[in-house]
This record gives C-alpha cells, structure tokens and sequence, in this order.
C-alpha cells in the first residue's frame, strides 16, 4: 500500500472515528432497503434466482458535516446469475467483497465523510463520482468502475463501484471547480466463464469465437501507481451548462496476453493506463433537455489478435453521444440518445470493431398519480443489427414498498454487443421493501 493511501485511509478512518463519537450532536437516520427478486430464464426454462438484498444505510447530518455509511448484503439460492465463489481479481484489497461461500457476498458499499466549508465542499471516504449525465450509456460517467453482473440491466447506481477517494467541489466566481484523488485500483467487475451474462463476443473474449475453447487464464491485478486523478470544470453560458473534463489514470478494463510455459499456453489478463479528455453541454429549449457528451482518448490501448499472437496497438479514441428528453403528449416521457463510437485509424486485426453505435429509446408512463409506472426500454447497434427490448411494470405500495415486473428480450449475432445474450431472455418479479 503506497503512502498516499495510507494517509487518505487514515484520514478518514479518524474521521468516522470523530463523528461518530459526536454522533449525539447529529441526526441520525437508519434505513434497510430490502429487495426479494425472482426470476425465471425463459431459454431455459426453469428458475434463474432467487435472489435476497439486503442494503443498510446510515447518515447522520450536522450542521458542518455529513456521514454515510451503506452496504449491501446479497444472496441466491440458484446460483446461476454468478455461479461459484468469484475471484474478485478486479478489486483493491481495501474494496474487494466477502465472499460468503457461493450464497452471496456483502460489501461496503459506501463511508464517506462530507464537509463543507464556505461555498465549497469537501468529501473522503468510499463513495462514487458522479460526472456524465446520459441515461444507460456512458461517455463520461467513468470515475468510477461498474459491476457487469446483469450486463447493462442493473441501474448505475447499483451497478456502479464505489472506491476511496477525495472529492472537492470548488466554487470560484462563476465557475465551479471539481477534483477528483482515487488512489483505489479497483477496475471493472467482468462475470466470469459460466456466468448467465458471461461477455461472449469475440471482443470481449480477444478475438476468440463464441462457444469455442477458452485458454486457462490468470490475472495481473491493477497496480497501486494506477490509480486516477480527474478534474472537471464547468459554468452556465447563455442558458448553457458547459462542463470540461480531464482524467489520467487506471483503464478498468482488462487486456490480455499470451503466456509459454511448460504447463502449456496461458492467457495474462492486465490493466493499462488511460488519460481522457472530455466536454459536456446540457441546454434547455422549447420543452426538450438536449445533451451532448463527448470524450477523446489519445493513444488508448486496445487489444489486436492475428493467427499465432496476441498484441496489442495504442490508437486514439472518440465518443460521441447526444441526447433529447421530451415530455410527450399524453403524460408521456421519452428519452432518445445516439452514441458514435470510434477508434481511429483501426488496424485490420483490431479485435474490437472499429466503430459503434448505439441509439437507445426509453419511454415511461405513469398513472393513478404515478402509483403505477411502465417503461419500455430498447437498445440496438446499428453496425451490428442486434439489440435488446425491456419492458417493466411497476407498482407502488404504500410509501415503502414497490412490486416490479420486468421482461428482457435480446436478439442479433451472437457477434454482437447484444445479440451475445440471444439465449438470455429472462422474466423477473421483485419486491422492494425499506423499513
């Protein structure tokens, strides 16, 4: 652990020590989510989960600080979403999950300590870094790492990994100033071989067919000196929030590479750095909340596969994506975006494709005084002509608790970013409690 760490560590463990002991000076509120899910894999026929979350929270608010504490405790008695004991090879030792035997896991999900002093702020501790505004994709939401236990179906903020970190948020005349330390390597939580959203496509599987043999595979986890630092600026012109953003640091997903020994061929997986530079715009007109978010990476790594090797090639990358929010006729909210995908001057055995793009169409209703709510969701590839359909049906009962139906259908190439999950097709029933 370098020293960086350690000090950020101990300044926040001292922290939590302090208000904690002041607690009696606070108001202090405790809540239990609690989500009983089942679901049932239509391919299959059969149960896919059945599924208990348990997630605690604790924030206790003073006049000069705040304090939150979560974590979240998961259990399924089917065993199929995850199968097995997970590595966690992705994980910092300072965030990595228990594993409960092959039950389930829990985990600190956040503790930090929140501080404001002037017009400015000041937070420590686990938590996550809020930064791009789009709805299912993200440009430049990418401080923190995501869990792809469900693919893309977990909301963000579920899926999301919260890591150690300072954050400042700095106001200076019109302008707003936010930094970002997170010396937590954790990176991206990818399922592994067996997993029901186990990642297929050649892309994700360097340059290997679907369905075909695997090499025996090893992680190099992400090194302390990896960690990142960010920064974003951002002001209101003319009706416009314009936000800048720059990030140096650890990439989240993980490359590979061939290994010779006398056991046989082998695949390394390892994690290299990234530095990102990234604009955002959000504006208001006639009704409709347009975005655009757009992000350059100059000279990425990325992975690219010929007959006898495994390499790979640093080239640069744009993301472009633009976004409309409409408030419909009939009580009815839509959401359109379209992301652009490219890396530039793409080497013929670049294991992932060239361009993609993705346009996403969501839509929700409400009735009897949104007591009722139904979404319909749809995400398609253009270059590859695959997709994937989500209807939910949800229902609010009483102030506390909520029943949700959910369909998922997917459809393409087994090639392609959806299309890999074509046998995944899944109904879910959950039920959401907090006490």
């Amino acid at each position: 652990m370098s020293a960086w760490v350690r000090v950020l560590w101990a300044i926040a463990m001292t922290m939590v020590a302090l208000l904690i002991s002041a607690a009696t000076a606070a108001e202090t509120y405790l809540s239990m989510p609690t989500q009983v899910r089942y679901g049932y894999a239509l391919e299959l026929d059969q149960p896919l989960e059945t599924s208990l979350r348990l997630a605690p929270e604790l924030e206790a608010l003073a006049e000069d600080w705040r304090l939150m504490i979560s974590a979240r405790l998961e259990g399924d008695a089917e065993d199929l979403l995850e199968p097995g004991r997970p590595a966690f090879e992705n994980y910092s030792s300072l965030s990595r999950p228990w594993q409960l035997g092959t039950w389930g896991r829990l985990e600190l999900r956040d503790a930090f300590i929140e501080v404001p002093f002037g017009r400015n702020l000041a937070r420590v501790g686990k938590q996550q870094i809020v930064w791009g505004n789009l709805d299912g994709l993200k440009v430049l939401d990418v401080l923190n790492p995501q869990r792809f236990r469900e693919f893309i179906l977990e909301d963000f903020q579920d899926s999301r990994i919260g890591t150690w970190s300072a954050y400042f948020d700095l106001l200076v005349g019109d302008w707003r100033a936010e930094l970002a330390f997170i010396p937590d390597v954790t990176a991206h939580e990818i399922p592994e071989p067996g997993a029901w959203f186990e990642l297929t496509a050649p892309r994700f599987r360097y340059g290997a067919e679907p369905g075909g043999p695997i090499l025996p595979r090893t992680t190099t986890g992400p090194a302390v000196r990896d960690g990142s630092v960010g920064a974003r600026i951002t002001r209101t012109l003319a009706g416009i929030d314009l936000g800048v953003i720059a990030l140096s640091g650890l990439g989240f997903e993980p490359l590979g590479r061939l290994r010779l020994d006398q056991a046989g061929p082998s695949l390394e997986q390892f994690y290299a750095d990234r530095t990102l530079f990234g604009l955002q715009a959000e504006t208001a007109v006639a009704g409709l909340v347009l975005r655009l978010e757009a992000s350059f990476q100059p000279e990425r790594t990325f992975n690219t596969r010929t007959e006898v090797d495994l390499s790979t090639a640093r080239l640069d990358q744009w993301r472009i994506a633009a976004a409309v929010d409409i408030d419909a006729p009939f009580g009815i909210f839509v959401n359109l975006q379209y992301l652009h995908d490219q890396v530039m001057s793409a080497p013929d055995d670049l294991i992932r494709p060239e361009i993609d793009r993705v346009v996403t169409a969501f839509a929700r209703r409400g009735f009897q005084n949104e007591t009722l709510l139904l979404e319909l969701r749809w995400y398609g590839e253009l270059e590859q002509d695959d997709g994937m359909a989500r209807g939910m049906l949800e229902y609010q009962l009483g102030g506390n608790t909520r029943l949700r139906l959910s369909g998922d259908y997917f459809y393409g190439t087994r090639e392609g970013l959806f299309g890999q999950f074509q046998a995944r097709d899944r109904l879910t029933l959950a039920i959401e409690h907090t006490f």
